[in-house]
């Protein structure tokens, strides 16, 4: 079904616009929840957003999910689109499911410097609390998690009380690739205050949950390209360092 409206043609016969004219039922439906800017308190199961630093941040279930689960995000000061995450809530998700959170770069339009060719957002984003929180935060309580996934989203800190939580995994997304075209010779370092290396960039703060199976974290590899805008090596990673976490208590 297209997700546009139908255009109806008003010189058209009046016999034609009868039989081409849809059901009203026939309208888009919105049953997947989906949502292109943040609206706080809003149960979603995928959202894309712009952070603060112009990266494209999209948070995803995945999995079926059972009715009114997903999660929801609060963007700093109540904004939907342009502002780092604060919160992202999950609600009702089961061990079948799993969240990831992926960010994808985004080539700026201004030129900061005399020896930049071009210039990426940073390439990753900043999550302050990722939880399961029914007291202050509207949410179905949850007892397991089959994983998460964080490709470039450093979250400040995981508070998944009593949740027993697969594999969560950690990579640097595209940061190597921003760097790489970022920084593609040493006096830009002097042209401009703008960029700061973020190659490797792997962090995390603190876990609390009933359990978690296993955290991987992937390295990036990132060959030598023909050229700096090669895009080959934007999602190569390699080098994986699996940690087993004992359950607390």
């Amino acid at each position: 079904m297209s997700p546009f409206p139908i255009r109806r043609v008003t010189d058209a016969p009046v016999r034609n616009r009868a039989r081409n004219r849809r059901p009203a039922l026939a309208v888009d439906r919105l049953e997947d929840r989906r949502m292109l800017a943040i609206l706080p308190g809003q149960v979603v199961t995928s959202a894309t957003y712009i952070d603060a630093d112009g990266d494209s941040v999209a948070v995803t279930v995945t999995g079926d999910v059972q009715q009114g689960a997903g999660f929801t995000v609060e963007l700093a000061g109540q904004a939907t689109d342009n502002a780092d995450a604060t919160r992202i809530n999950l609600s009702g998700l089961t061990k079948a499911n799993g969240l990831q959170v992926v960010v994808t770069p985004n080539k700026r339009s201004e030129q900061p410097g005399s020896n930049f060719a071009t210039l990426y957002s940073p390439g990753y984003t900043n999550v302050a609390f990722l939880s399961n929180d029914s007291t202050e935060h509207p949410a179905i309580p949850m007892v397991g998690l089959g994983g998460i996934r964080l490709s470039a989203a450093v979250v400040n800190s995981m508070s998944l009380d009593g949740i027993a939580v697969g594999n969560i995994t950690l990579d640097a997304g595209q940061t190597p690739f921003c760097d790489r075209i970022n920084t593609q010779n040493n006096q830009q370092s002097l042209d401009s205050t703008k960029y700061q290396p973020v190659t490797g960039l792997i962090d995390l703060g603190g876990i609390t949950a009933a359990s978690i199976k296993s955290l991987v974290i992937n390295g990036a590899i990132s060959p030598l390209p023909a050229t700096p805008t090669t895009l080959r090596s934007r999602t190569t990673f390699a080098a994986s360092s699996t940690c087993l976490v004992r359950s607390a208590g």
